[in-house]
């Protein structure tokens, strides 16, 4: 080791004060590049997703060509078209650790209180589990896309109890509010 480090000295020692700055400069350019392709070179590939086998525009349509079959099969119906709309995005739930804590203080003179102080603090965090990546939260559940509303017309959308079985049909089936839900009598 004493040779090297004899060696690098009259290295320094020959090149001169611009040497040295020249020699300070690509080491730290060199030491940069090894950062970067370091970087570059250890860069895990994920692999994508599996591509779904349709699209959700497809399997909308299957749904609403479903419906439409179920409904038309209840009687005064008739034929029935199905139009249903998606609201996109995910929503996930995450488990929360929540801590509450209170207190209540009442002063005065006598028998009864004059004054009375209640408080209350509460503190929310999440529950953290061991992940391929490090700490993650916990999810409880994961929603993918709901059914935002659904428009059915038929030939006997005119009939109130046609109406209110078309209603029941496509709530049950599709677990949504009957608010969301439009029923209408199909032109001549």
């Amino acid at each position: 080791m004493s040779a090297e480090n004899g060696l690098f000295s009259r290295l320094v020692s020959r090149m001169g004060e611009g040497g040295r700055v020249r020699l300070v400069t690509a080491a730290g350019l060199l030491g940069i590049l090894l950062i970067f392709a370091g970087g570059l070179l250890g860069e895990k590939k994920t692999a994508a997703p599996p591509a779904p086998d349709r699209s959700r525009a497809d399997e909308a349509a299957q749904l609403e060509e479903r419906l439409a079959a179920i409904l038309s099969q209840v009687q005064g119906v008739g034929r029935a078209e199905v139009l249903i709309t998606l609201e996109a995005g995910e929503r996930t739930v995450y488990a929360v650790n929540e801590q509450t804590s209170g207190s209540r203080s009442e002063s005065g003179s006598g028998g009864s209180p004059d004054r009375r102080e209640e408080t209350s603090s509460s503190q929310q965090s999440y529950l953290l589990i061991d992940g391929a990546a490090g700490k993650e939260p916990l999810v409880l559940v994961r929603e993918g896309e709901t059914v935002r509303g659904v428009v059915v017309v038929c030939e006997g959308g005119r009939d109130a109890v046609v109406r209110t079985r078309v209603l029941d049909a496509v709530t049950t089936a599709l677990g949504v509010a009957s608010n969301r839900v439009c029923v209408l009598q199909s032109g001549p």
